[in-house]
């Protein structure tokens, strides 16, 4: 589960939980109801974990992306990004 606030005080720990969940060598599908704030530098953290699993085969993705989270990837001009990785 992603946490509410994915500000840039809190990439670090996102990308570190991300990491941690693509050694598993797995799909990796995280949850997104519980995000009320979101900022650029964790949707890259994101797109980055989503484009290194593709290239290994794997895929990412994101169950119940919150409106905070269609809002910042509508923005940043990636809502059929988001699309494509959300499962309702």
């Amino acid at each position: 589960m992603l946490a509410a606030n994915l500000d840039l005080a809190a990439v670090q720990v996102l990308k570190e939980s991300l990491a941690d969940a693509m050694l598993a060598g797995n799909d990796v599908i995280v949850g997104g109801a519980n995000v009320e704030r979101v900022g650029t530098p964790a949707v890259q953290v994101l797109l980055a974990a989503a484009r290194t699993l593709a290239s290994e085969g794997r895929r990412f993705a994101l169950t119940q992306p919150s409106e905070a989270l269609r809002a910042a990837a509508k923005e940043l001009g990636l809502a059929d990004t988001f699309e494509q990785w959300s499962i309702r």
